[in-house]
């Protein structure tokens, strides 16, 4: 956390370094990927709960 803090820091200074700038970049694609990977299994389970729903004799 320290770290990320004070790339963060040294970026908006205007005095960051390249292996600043490209771990920032790495975070941003990680944290990008993984929320992409949560709103996919998300909407798998929407999918899994209609389907229990429609397969139910009193759904509508």
């Amino acid at each position: 956390m320290r770290q990320l803090s004070a790339t963060d820091h040294r970026t908006r200074d205007g005095s960051a370094a390249e292996d600043d700038e490209a771990s920032l970049r790495e975070m941003r694609i990680t944290l990008g990927l993984a929320f992409a990977s949560e709103v996919l299994r998300l909407a798998g389970l929407v999918q899994d709960l209609r389907k229990a729903s429609a397969s139910r004799p009193d759904a509508p």
